[in-house]
Parts: structure tokens; C-alpha cells; sequence
């Protein structure tokens, strides 16, 4: 897998085995020698059939891009697990199998979920892209919501979860949150699981 990253010289793009990891790199602009960054994934990296774009966020959980899937050149949004869990061959499993049932999931409310994979040892997870800002963003901008709105949130949230529910038992430790609902701008108002942290670090789960 080719990892791309800027030159913090010069800003030049600079292309690299990710196979090998922790060492220097030439610059072919400034002609100077700069360290591989510790994270092999960044804009311009492509997983599987997937190349990143943009990073779209970033917590403890992993990193979502905005990317492109390059068979039908369409947008698609992409989560990489970190280096953390993907030392962890427990939570790389669990990360992946949930990602594969997330992928069978068919529900107007629920991102879908197209691929589950690894490549060059980064384990991602590639969903459907929702343009639009988080409920998070919006309670923020707008303060508290009108109570017919938060009531028709409230139930469409709770039918995604009862249908994740019902067919895999997959949300055992999911908790909702305000920075996963998204609208699109076609007002389609979608649900994503956030796992909540227990005792040690654990793989999230699959985004439904």
C-alpha cells in the first residue's frame, strides 16, 4: 500500500512503502530527509478500492475521511481504526465482524455500511457519506429543539435501534449521542452507534 503524506519542510507530496514503518524519507522537492509519520494514513492514501480525501474527524475511536470510492467514482465516508486497536487482534475481529453485519443492515435511518477490510495493516470500515451537519452541531447553533422535532428525532432513532436490535442483537453497548444523528440535505435523518468505553479500550462498534 502507497502511504502519502505532505513534507513539514517544504509541503511537497511525498509517496512511501507503509509497509515500513519508523524511518526517513526523501523529499523530492527541498531534497531533504524527513521522518514517516507514525500514522500511515492520511489524505491521499488509498485502502482497498478507497482513496481518502479528506479528514472529515478524529477521536480516541479511530479517524473518519471523507474519501473516494475509485470503482464508481463516488463519495463515500471511511473510519480507520488506530494503531491501538489494530495491535489488538480481539478488537481488529470484532471490528470487522460487526462492520460486516453493520453491512446488512437495511433501514431508511441507518447509514449503510458497504465494505469492512484491511489494507497494508490499517483496518477500515467504508459507510455511506451523509452530507449535512450532526443533531450535536444543530442543539448547539440553535439551542434546545421545538418538542414535536425532538419527539420525531427521538422515535426515529429508537426504530433504528430496535431494527439493529432485532436482527443481530448488534447495539449490546451502544449509546446514542447527539454527534451521531446526521441530516442529509435531503432531510433524511441518519443514526450512527457510538460504543461507550469500559474497564480498557475496546474496538467501536460496526457504524449503524
Amino acid at each position: 500500500m502507497l502511504f502519502v503524506f505532505e513534507c513539514p519542510t517544504c509541503g511537497a507530496r511525498i509517496e512511501d512503502d507503509a509497509s515500513v514503518g519508523g524511518r526517513r524519507a526523501h523529499c523530492p522537492q527541498c531534497q531533504g530527509m524527513v521522518a514517516v509519520p507514525e500514522s500511515r494514513v492520511s489524505c491521499g492514501t488509498t485502502l482497498g478500492g478507497f482513496r481518502l480525501e479528506r479528514r472529515l474527524g478524529k477521536g480516541g475511536m479511530g479517524e473518519v475521511f471523507l474519501a473516494t470510492q475509485l470503482s464508481v467514482d463516488r463519495q463515500v465516508a471511511v473510519k480507520v481504526l488506530p494503531p491501538s486497536f489494530a495491535a489488538d487482534r480481539e478488537a481488529v475481529a470484532r471490528f470487522l465482524h460487526e462492520g460486516r453485519l453493520a453491512a446488512r443492515l437495511d433501514h431508511a435511518t441507518i447509514v449503510t455500511v458497504y465494505e469492512a477490510g484491511e489494507d497494508g495493516g490499517n483496518y477500515y470500515l467504508a459507510m455511506a457519506y451523509v452530507e449535512g451537519e450532526s443533531l450535536d452541531q444543530r442543539l448547539k447553533r440553535d439551542g434546545a429543539l421545538p418538542e414535536r422535532e425532538a419527539l420525531a428525532i427521538v422515535r426515529a432513532i429508537a426504530e433504528a435501534l430496535c431494527y439493529a436490535w432485532d436482527e443481530f442483537q448488534l447495539l449490546r453497548r451502544a449509546t446514542a449521542t447527539p454527534a451521531g444523528a446526521s441530516w442529509s440535505p435531503t432531510s433524511t435523518r441518519c443514526w450512527q452507534a457510538r460504543r461507550r468505553q469500559r474497564q480498557r479500550p475496546r474496538a467501536p462498534v460496526a457504524r449503524v
